[in-house]
């Protein structure tokens, strides 16, 4: 899990550093979004979905955060 929680962060990084801020919000979307859908079709119960939720949208602020770090 500490893998796919690195790779995850850095390719997040890497895709938002370009600082394009329509993309970025775009990104984001689609990636939330997508997480909804997944969560969904594996019938997630609401407490699991919402830790599931939680973890992507902590990969996100990281990777936000190290991107506006990268831009600077």
């Amino acid at each position: 899990m500490a893998v796919l929680e690195v790779l995850a962060q850095c390719a997040l990084t890497h895709a938002l550093t370009e600082g394009d801020d329509n993309v970025d919000r775009a990104l984001l979307a689609d990636i939330r979004r997508t997480m909804h859908a997944k969560c969904t079709e594996l019938k997630l119960d609401s407490d699991e979905a919402e830790l599931a939720y939680g973890f992507a949208e902590e990969l996100i602020e990281a990777a936000l955060d190290a991107s506006r770090q990268n831009r600077q």
